[in-house]
């Protein structure tokens, strides 16, 4: 029994595997879109965009851009100094999974 399922989902495929990858949706009657044509080409372009960016005041910040984690707090303290009654920063215990304190670059004690 087939169901329909009316979800996208993301997948990025090697370039080597394109074309068995695109095979295997038009025989299955898959609908797909390319969204990038090379993601290694991408991914530079942000670095290099982050690397070059400009420095933003503390508190200044953007949605449609990467940031360096430090300018990330620095946005989520002045949240929290903007609204105090709704908003509140903390420090997570344990490590991320790359085995990183969850509040590194900044000192713990400001992110209580």
């Amino acid at each position: 029994m087939s169901e329909k399922v009316d979800k996208f989902v993301d997948v990025l495929v090697a370039p080597k595997k394109v074309m068995i990858c695109q095979k295997y949706l038009a025989a299955n009657s898959l609908h797909y879109e390319i969204v990038s044509e090379d993601v290694e080409i991408d991914f530079e372009d942000e670095r290099q965009n982050l690397l070059t960016a400009p420095t933003l005041n503390k508190g200044d910040f953007s949605y449609d851009t990467y940031h360096r984690l430090s300018v990330m707090y620095d946005h989520l303290d002045a949240l929290q100094t903007q609204f105090p009654s709704k908003a509140e920063t903390f420090n997570l215990p344990g490590q991320t999974y790359e085995k990183r304190k969850h509040s590194s670059n900044q000192d713990n004690t400001q992110h209580n």
